[in-house]
């Protein structure tokens, strides 16, 4: 039963940081603006973040959108390998294997329930450089995706040092 509203990984470990960050959609679920409280554990190479869903607070009353990363975020990796089981995004979206930019997170939260669909209809990631092609899945796509929301996937690995601007339509 815990398995439902729980994150579960095998081999890892938190010592050197968050183990979630090359999982996207293990880290798209712990990161869902719907959480109210976490409990997290690792053992013997196995670890495990128990989720408890927006029972603690209301829900928005206006829609309002999240990114991951967030807004004027430095620092971001220009590309991503991810790992992740039974696939990753990339592959989900016919990628393949190889290193992409890097997937960034978009949620929609308001007054509606945890896990209501949404589609996104349009999105783009631009820089002075010019556009890169993205492509998407979201929990109308996808059964993999949980909270309401998408991953976009950038079909190449980014410049670095450039500031990237996405706008994505739901």
């Amino acid at each position: 039963l815990i398995a439902r509203t729980s994150v579960v990984a095998k081999g890892i470990t938190w010592g050197s940081g968050d183990p979630y960050n090359n999982a996207p959609y293990h880290l798209f679920d712990l990161l869902n603006p719907r959480i109210s409280s976490t409990g997290a554990a690792d053992l013997k190479g196995f670890g495990c973040v128990e989720i408890e869903l927006g029972t603690l607070r209301a829900a928005p009353v206006q829609p309002v959108a999240y990114s991951y990363p967030g807004n004027h975020r430095t620092g971001v990796l220009a590309s991503q390998s991810a790992q992740e089981l039974p696939m990753t995004p990339a592959q989900t979206v016919g990628l393949g294997t190889k290193a992409t930019g890097p997937n960034l997170f978009v949620y929609f939260d308001g007054p509606w329930s945890n896990g209501s669909r949404a589609q996104i209809l349009s999105a783009s990631l631009t820089s002075a450089h010019g556009s890169v092609p993205l492509r998407w899945l979201d929990n109308t796509t996808s059964d993999l995706l949980a909270p309401t929301g998408a991953i976009l996937v950038p079909l190449s690995r980014l410049r670095t040092r450039t500031t990237y601007h996405v706008q994505v339509t739901g």
